[in-house]
Formats: structure tokens, C-alpha cells, sequence
């Protein structure tokens, strides 16, 4: 019953666990923090000018006593853009539909009544077709192939392998990579996933600064148990510092790699199994 009103913490940033979710896992960011870490810039300005475009009809329909659902909507949906970049997602259809209201209410008189619909019509399908192209879904669908599964996004490849080669110890792994770990092989339990609402901020805080402080994380391998752990070497490869270390390190070992995903094992648990 409660769930909704966490994702709501987690689209704001109520509580402490959602401020560190928002400033730091990838689509949650706000353009501005992207755009001033000088990732998907252009993505990020379009967003932003977007968003403020919207903003401007919004207060138009106001200004001309329109008091409807639609600026609402975009008062709403822009200041949840401006928060998180996934939220664009929502922005995007509400942008849609009060640009075309906008635009059909700035008509000049005709008595044609054929040619009137026919150029709402036309008005409306070029407006979404400019959206959707210009925007982040035609990028993100190419990844997908005919099974409409991303291998760039989770580690198919190397999920399979790992079905195949069970190990001792707990798991590491990127969080986006866990509800697919978790989907191909449920019996080795994953460290994170997609869940963000169930986890704390001393959690989210620590798994984050693994990626800077490899020291923390080899303390927390041995103190949790970690047999086995999985990145990313691609898509949003953040644990770039983390992997060069222990891949440098004696009782870890590379124990499959492809384009995209690496798997180390750590050697103190091949020995506990070995005994």
C-alpha cells in the first residue's frame, strides 16, 4: 500500500536514502547535474529546453485564465524532469498534448471544416514523431535485439556462463545487472537490483563509494563473503578504479570476459571449496 508513496520519495527526494539515489544512480541525476558532469549534453540541453518550453505554455494557459488539468500537468511533470532525467519519460506525452492545444488555439478563422481537423491531425503526428526521434527511446531501442533483451544493459552472456560454473561465497554485482542475475539464475542471490525503495542510505552511500574506494571494497569482500563479483566494462562502466585494482590483486582472478561483462572470483573461497 505504501510502495507508491516511495517512489514518490525516491522522484522528489524526500528522505535521505532518496537523496543519495538521486544524485547518484545513473537516469536519476538531474540533466543539470549531467549536463554539468558533461554527460549526454546534448540529450541534457534538449531536455532542459524542452522542459522549459513547456513551462512557458503552462503559464500562457494561466495567464489567459486556461485553469485546466493540462498546465498542471506540466508544471508537474517539468519540475519532476528537472529532478531526475527519467522523468522526461513523463514530461514528454504531457508536453506533446499541451503543445498541440496550444498551437490549435492560435488557429486563424477558416471556413473550411475538412481542412481544419486534417491540419490538427498532421499538426499532432509531426509534433510526435519530433519527440520521439529527438529523444532518448530511439537510442535506447537499438540496443534491444529481437528477443527484446539489451545485452549492452545485462549480462547475458556472461549470466549463462555463471548458470553453468556455480560458485562459493555471496555475489557482487552492479545493480543493473541484478533482476536479470536474479531472472536467469535464481538460486545465486545478487547483492543489489533494481529495488532502490527496499535499501537504506548508509547502504546506497557504501555500494557507491566502492567504485572510488577499491580499499572499502576488498574490507567488505572479506567481511561479507564475496566469492564471486560481475561489472560492466561498457554501459555506464563506473567501476573502471575498482577493477584495475583487482585484477592487480593475487586472490582475485579473471574468470570470464566478454565485450561487455567481467567476472573475477576470489581465490580464498575456490580454496574453501577445493578443501
Amino acid at each position: 500500500f505504501f510502495y507508491p508513496f516511495g517512489l514518490l520519495d525516491r522522484l522528489v527526494g524526500m528522505s535521505p536514502s532518496a537523496v543519495v539515489f538521486a544524485s547518484e544512480i545513473a537516469e536519476n541525476r538531474s540533466p543539470f547535474t549531467l549536463l554539468m558532469a558533461g554527460e549526454n549534453v546534448l540529450e541534457c540541453v534538449v531536455m532542459i529546453l524542452l522542459c522549459v518550453a513547456g513551462l512557458v505554455i503552462a503559464v500562457w494557459n494561466v495567464l489567459k485564465g486556461r485553469l485546466g488539468l493540462m498546465p498542471i500537468c506540466l508544471f508537474a511533470t517539468a519540475f519532476l524532469t528537472f529532478i531526475a532525467e527519467r522523468n522526461f519519460v513523463l514530461f514528454m506525452p504531457v508536453l506533446l498534448y499541451g503543445t498541440v492545444a496550444f498551437s490549435t488555439n492560435h488557429q486563424p478563422p477558416t471556413t473550411n471544416h475538412f481542412l481544419l481537423p486534417t491540419s490538427y491531425f498532421l499538426l499532432s503526428t509531426s509534433y510526435f514523431l519530433l519527440f520521439f526521434l529527438l529523444g532518448l527511446w530511439t537510442r535506447s531501442l537499438l540496443a534491444y535485439d529481437i528477443s527484446m533483451i539489451a545485452s549492452q544493459r545485462v549480462p547475458v552472456d556472461a549470466a549463462a556462463w555463471m548458470a553453468a560454473h556455480p560458485h562459493e561465497g555471496h555475489l557482487f554485482n552492479d545493480d543493473r545487472a541484478g533482476g536479470y542475475l536474479e531472472f536467469v539464475n535464481p538460486s545465486d542471490p545478487v547483492y543489489i537490483d533494481g529495488r532502490f525503495i527496499l535499501k537504506t542510505a548508509d547502504f546506497f552511500e557504501r555500494y557507491l563509494r566502492y567504485a572510488d574506494n577499491p580499499a572499502l571494497f576488498m574490507h567488505d569482500a572479506d567481511s561479507l563473503h564475496f566469492g564471486r563479483a560481475i561489472f560492466p566494462l561498457r554501459y555506464y562502466a563506473r567501476w573502471g578504479r575498482l577493477l584495475s585494482v583487482l585484477e592487480a590483486q593475487e586472490d582475485w582472478n579473471v574468470a570470464y570476459r566478454d565485450s561487455l561483462y567481467i567476472v573475477l572470483n576470489h581465490d580464498i573461497w575456490n580454496f574453501v571449496s577445493e578443501r
